[in-house]
């Protein structure tokens, strides 16, 4: 399923019902192994620490918190573009 895309971005909410983010990640990780994998920055609606360090060391781009704004989730989102590129 994954290897026919090639996102630039990715935007994932972590608490995910049916999958997680995490594993989402790990598909994406697996599925990239001979090109680049795209930067990943999930949304969280309650980030505790553990989270975000579980977060981080899967290598996401950034953690947004819920509730943003629409300027503050722009920034992550450049941020996360300007890192990968």
């Amino acid at each position: 399923m994954l290897d026919a895309v090639a996102p630039d971005l990715v935007v994932l909410d972590w608490d995910l019902t049916v999958i997680g983010a995490p594993e989402i990640v790990r598909l994406l990780q697996d599925s990239h192994v001979d090109r680049r994998t795209p930067p990943v920055v999930v949304t969280m609606a309650r980030p505790r620490r553990s989270e975000v360090e579980r977060a981080v060391a899967l290598g996401l781009s950034n953690v947004v918190a819920k509730p943003f704004s629409a300027k503050s989730l722009h920034t992550h989102l450049s941020a996360a573009c300007l890192t990968a590129f």
